[in-house]
């Protein structure tokens, strides 16, 4: 299993809360077993097992039971890489949300974020996949408040209730005070959850070009996370799209890999690089025709196809619907 980690500008948001308070964050770092040094590489990630002991000292030194609620001040769109600016970028909270779902293992493989409906509530669930501190989980939801009310430019209203896993502090109205909202504790779950109406909400700042820029961003280095085939495979699709439908023997020289290798490889992870080829295209297709003014023409050369008739009839394949039916339908 590949160690859990964290991005290192995570970390820097916790020394600035330290150094708020003239706390000595060196040798917090070092006590944690954490390359201070390493804060100057915004692409290097450190363990979580190391991180969360940092929380708990950081925490510690502060002598403050909610320091991870004063963390999310020192949080910059660029502490969550290509995430933060792609965020921000973005159409409506809807498709926020589907980039922070997408996405958001790129400043921590410690969870994974689902988000279901219920009855007029969507909720936003933070769903550990290792053991984890309750430092970093409240940290990580409070930060994505603070995100979502600068995307809103709104403070105030954000969350409807918040759902925790961590016991029940005496200082609990610090908490509902930061969120602006009941908070539970002792819950069976970590969840944000928000009014239903707010996801549809456009967003002042969105640039479909910008948020695009980005998800390329984060693709690219969330691929290079992982040995897995499938995900440098895609990678490596969508690189070569634009000029053009890349063929098996193009992506794996890219890959160092020869054509029958590369096919093996996948079929061994249950994908065939058709099949991949094919779903990277859906996809593209759909981003573009949910999230920019590109027109027909353009994204049928800009992804592969050899004249927009092709691309109107794969698009129907994939979702019963032609081009231009699916972008009145999402823009509706």
């Amino acid at each position: 299993m590949t160690e859990a980690t964290t991005i290192v500008t995570w970390a820097i948001a916790i020394r600035g809360a330290l150094e708020a308070q003239n706390l000595l964050s060196e040798s917090l770092f070092a006590e944690a077993g954490l390359d201070i040094s390493w804060l100057k590489d915004p692409n290097a990630r450190y363990p979580v097992d190391n991180m969360s002991r940092l929380w708990e000292l950081a925490t510690e030194a502060s002598g403050n039971y909610c320091f991870p609620l004063t963390v999310p001040q020192y949080v910059q769109p660029g502490t969550l890489h290509g995430l933060g600016p792609a965020l921000l970028a973005s159409d409506t909270m809807a498709d926020a949300l589907q980039r922070l779902v997408r996405f958001s293992h790129i400043v921590s493989t410690a969870a994974h974020i689902i988000a279901h409906q219920h009855d007029d509530e969507l909720v936003v669930e933070f769903v550990p996949t290792i053991a984890v501190v309750r430092h970093g989980m409240e940290a990580f939801i409070a930060t994505t408040v603070q995100i979502a009310r600068m995307m809103l430019q709104d403070y105030s209203g954000t969350a409807t209730r918040i759902e925790l896993r961590s016991p029940t502090p005496e200082n609990r109205d610090d908490y509902e005070s930061f969120f602006e909202c009941p908070v539970s504790f002792e819950q069976d779950r970590w969840a944000l959850v928000v009014n239903s109406d707010l996801t549809n909400r456009p967003l002042p700042l969105a640039n479909a070009a910008i948020a695009a820029a980005n998800d390329s961003v984060i693709t690219a280095y969330l691929a290079e996370l992982t040995d897995n085939i499938v995900d440098k495979t895609r990678q490596a699709i969508l690189d070569a799209l634009a000029s053009g439908l890349p063929s098996i023997e193009l992506i794996a020289s890219k890959l160092h890999l020869s054509a029958r290798s590369l096919q093996r490889q996948l079929s061994d992870a249950g994908e065939s690089f058709t099949q991949l080829r094919e779903k990277v295209q859906q996809e593209m297709a759909q981003n573009w025709l949910r999230n920019s003014n590109r027109s027909l023409v353009e994204i049928t050369f800009r992804l592969g196809f050899s004249d927009q008739s092709n691309f109107s009839r794969a698009f129907k394949r994939w979702t019963g619907l032609t081009p231009s039916q699916y972008r009145e339908q999402e823009n509706a």
